[in-house]
């Protein structure tokens, strides 16, 4: 949910309404969705090649770590499905995602919010490797959240306006400082640790306008408007109210509006408040804006949540009282003195009146198997979706606008998952970009037959694996494959010769891919987690100005486990050196958007649909196969550099013996590795990319022959030169 400008509104006057904490030792509910999204902002990652969910997963670690440092105990809180309510606040925001990832894809440096698709997975995975309570609610998870925190009696963490509005305590996230602090307690004399930070104070706020009465908060948010009820209902209420205005950098329109409704709340009760708004409007309005008002009046007013013993708590001793207004009670209500207007229509393309579904049964009784699952995050929530609604709403990525969405290349796998869990060969849709617009794509049926939910509690690993195995259309022994890769690996795999089957990829891609995983999964862990060139010399300076040392590796060459295994200390020093640039920034194509490839981008975003999906198919048949976490896989930056500087090169493998020659380990298990790809492809091809076409000679006419920007050789050059090579994945 959101209040529109009650953010900014209190953080204009912190000072006021906000009280300095040191916290430490305390529990803290932290709204997962919230977190995730301001978590990824702080890393400083690019957003528009696709996520680098390396860093992104560093500041998680480095959150966590903070917080039990501190004796903080988290409880992470995630929403789920859609509310029906919302679809056309969804559709809305959908669009503008749309609209952002083409501009940034247009702009490199546009600061547009672009998430990757992975922020809730690394955040979930993250929080396993933690131990940390988590729950997922079955939709909106805000009051849950306000809920839970009542119960612990603890302050909640996230970045959403609406819990200015819930009688708790509150910590929005730009008012949390990660650093880890020592102090010492006068009583005892012992030293702790804590995180500074401010605490929003509900009685503060309303001690500034002349002690307006806790009951209007909900009325508060109501008027104002949120994801659920348009201001623009309340456009008469708004006419005949008196404005006021608030001073110097705090002054706009709807500051205005919020101090206004807060003035003209002081001398008003919850019932008399209430009264005089339904006074503005004719009778057979009344009761449905009663009903708006209620319906905010529990949200924000209960105090109970299903999901206590999800996260080991014991729930409440006392329930939460039912405080609806009755309109029968209210007594008599003036008739509104000025003709009313009808403010509450506002225009909508024919594609998104399309969208707008009717209303669905969301009080369908859940399979006791898929809620249980759910609601202990093992299910992603657009699963709730697909269970409800038969919609599947995609996540805007930066792609090639003029090319299929990214979504489909998974929709084999999307289909199997629907019939898992409805028992349906037909009927999902799904829901995203279709050209540069918000449209429908119907998913194909899938026909074959797939065990149900419940027949999947009963099967062994090996029957799981051969369902897993059918629904990509894989023979079981490709299974042989797969077993001389780490356990970590095989999903990552599985997308790679997914997306060779069905999308073609290319080999610089296939390449970048397979480098960015040895890095992030082994290299790493032997150089320490530094993407800082700065940092990394002043670390490895010593050892790389060492003399080389002569190696006879005795490594099986069909082994990848060995191989990783057997990586060198010093290989890995020297590999990095030669890579680390490919994480950076490239102020060339940040110049001038006509070298940001977004055919290259579009193919990073197939592969991660790909992967995103089959890590989904993979938690539905209860995991035959090993988890992973995607921050040990993908920096899309890395990704898209390297693919770039290997796309220009004429034999990719001559060219790497060079990049890698000061670190042989390595090279010869991204030989082992590509080796082992190539045998289950199932189309041959060449590691290498064509060589320039020779150039015509110019005819006698007025036309000119543009030559080719970049020349395609095996010498060094800039890395971050846009590629020449085709993608056959793309159609127009």
């Amino acid at each position: 949910m959101g209040i529109p400008g009650l953010t900014t509104f209190i953080e204009n006057r912190a000072d006021l309404y906000m009280d300095d904490c040191k916290l430490h030792d305390t529990n803290l509910v932290i709204d997962g969705n919230s977190l995730a999204c301001q978590i990824y902002q702080q890393c400083g990652s690019n957003m528009c090649f696709g996520g680098d969910y390396d860093k992104y997963g560093n500041i998680l670690m480095m959150f966590f770590e903070a917080l039990f440092k501190c004796k903080i105990t988290p409880y992470i809180v995630f929403d789920g499905g859609y509310e029906t309510r919302k679809m056309k606040t969804i559709i809305v925001r959908m669009k503008n995602r749309i609209q952002a990832a083409e501009k940034m894809s247009k702009m490199y440096n546009h600061h547009a919010s672009v998430f990757p698709l992975f922020i809730r997975e690394t955040l979930r995975d993250i929080g396993l490797k933690w131990e940390v309570n988590m729950v997922q609610c079955d939709f909106e998870g805000d009051t849950d959240i306000a809920n839970i925190a009542r119960r612990l009696g603890c302050p909640v963490l996230s970045y959403d306006s609406d819990f200015y509005i819930f009688d708790g305590l509150y910590i929005p996230f730009s008012r949390l400082d990660m650093t880890v602090r020592r102090n010492v307690d006068l009583t005892t004399k012992m030293q702790y640790n804590f995180l500074n930070c401010k605490i929003y104070n509900v009685d503060k706020f309303l001690c500034s306008y002349g002690r307006v009465d806790k009951s209007n908060l909900p009325l508060l948010a109501v008027l104002l408007g949120n994801d659920y009820v348009k201001r623009s209902t309340f456009s008469m209420f708004y006419q005949n109210l008196k404005t006021q205005s608030c001073h110097g950098r705090h002054k706009s329109e709807s500051q205005n509006r919020i101090k206004s409704v807060l003035v003209w709340l002081e001398n008003e009760t919850r019932e008399s408040a209430i009264i005089k708004v339904l006074g503005r409007y004719k009778k057979e309005k009344r009761q449905r804006i009663l009903d708006n008002i209620n319906n905010a009046i529990k949200g924000y007013n209960c105090f109970d949540s299903i999901y206590l013993k999800y996260l080991g708590i014991s729930p409440p001793d006392v329930k939460s009282k039912e405080e609806c207004i009755d309109f029968d009670k209210l007594g008599d209500i003036e008739e509104p003195s000025e003709p009313e207007e009808d403010n509450e229509k506002h225009s909508e393309s024919d594609c998104d009146q399309e969208i707008i579904f009717p209303e669905d049964q969301e009080d369908s009784t859940l399979p006791t198997v898929f809620k249980e699952n759910f609601r202990k995050c093992l299910y992603p929530p657009c699963f709730m979706d697909i269970f409800f609604r038969h919609k599947y709403y995609c996540i805007a990525q930066v792609e090639e606008v003029s090319a299929e969405n990214a979504y489909i290349v998974s929709f084999d796998i999307i289909a199997a998952i629907f019939k898992i869990l409805t028992g349906l060969c037909e009927g999902l849709s799904c829901v995203g970009r279709v050209g540069s617009k918000v449209g429908k794509m119907d998913v194909p049926t899938y026909h074959d037959p797939l065990p149900t939910l419940e027949e999947i509690e009963t099967m062994d690993s090996e029957e799981r694996l051969k369902v897993f195995f059918k629904i990509l259309k894989l023979d079981y022994s490709f299974k042989t494959h797969l077993s001389s890769f780490p356990y970590s690996w095989h999903l990552y795999i599985l997308a790679i010769k997914y997306a060779i089957d069905r999308s073609k990829l290319s080999w610089p891609l296939i390449y970048a891919l397979i480098v960015s995983k040895i890095i992030l999964s082994c290299i790493d862990y032997r150089t320490g987690f530094i993407r800082s060139v700065a940092t990394f010399m002043k670390k490895h300076a010593a050892k790389l100005s060492m003399p080389l040392e002569n190696r006879d590796m005795a490594i099986d060459p069909k082994d990848v486990s060995d191989c990783l295994n057997q990586l060198s200390t010093m290989d890995a020093i020297h590999c990095m050196n030669s890579l680390l640039q490919y994480f950076q920034k490239d102020q060339k194509v940040a110049s001038s958007s006509k070298f940001f490839d977004r055919r290259s981008v579009h193919s990073i975003s197939e592969f991660q649909s790909i992967l995103l999906h089959l890590k989904y198919l993979n938690n539905l048949l209860k995991q035959p196969f090993h988890d992973f976490s995607v921050s040990s896989c993908l920096n899309c930056t890395f990704v898209y550099n390297f693919t770039a500087n290997l796309s220009k090169r004429t034999n990719i493998e001559t060219y790497l013996d060079g990049l890698l020659c000061k670190a042989p380990t390595v090279l010869n298990t991204l030989h082992v590795i590509i080796n082992s790809i190539k045998e289950f492809s199932c189309v041959t091809v060449e590691n290498t990319n064509p060589p320039p076409k020779k150039r015509k000679k110019k005819k006698k006419s007025t036309s000119t022959v543009i030559p080719d920007e970049h020349s395609n050789n095996d010498s060094e050059g800039e890395p971050w030169v846009d590629s020449n090579n085709k993608f056959s994945l793309l159609k127009s």
